[in-house]
């Protein structure tokens, strides 16, 4: 359950709810038209993905569906930190005064 909250809060800061926009609208208001796609896309296979999650994820079909949820979660944020940051000229990294 708290995964699921928590995949569901990245949601909406990525796609918006209700009057709240997201980073596809973002996107979308830039020109952006197949990032903000790519992304729905992406967003779309990682909720299918979470979905299917059963409550008990040390059972075999829990961890293939965990690994699945991973597989696609890990594309969501390779499209996020390579091709949207790009884009709109965001570094995604480590800086001198992170407190690390």
């Amino acid at each position: 359950a708290s995964m699921q909250a928590s995949f569901d809060a990245l949601r909406v800061g990525l796609l918006g709810r209700d009057v709240v926009p997201g980073l596809v609208a973002v996107l979308q208001g830039r020109g952006l038209l197949t990032l903000a796609e790519g992304l729905e896309r992406l967003v779309g296979a990682s909720a299918r993905a979470f979905s299917t999650l059963p409550s008990d994820l040390g059972a075999a079909d829990g961890r293939a569906s965990a690994a699945k949820a991973a597989t696609e979660l890990a594309k969501l944020q390779y499209f996020l930190a390579e091709d949207v940051a790009t884009k709109l000229k965001v570094a995604v990294g480590f800086g001198e005064s992170d407190g690390d």
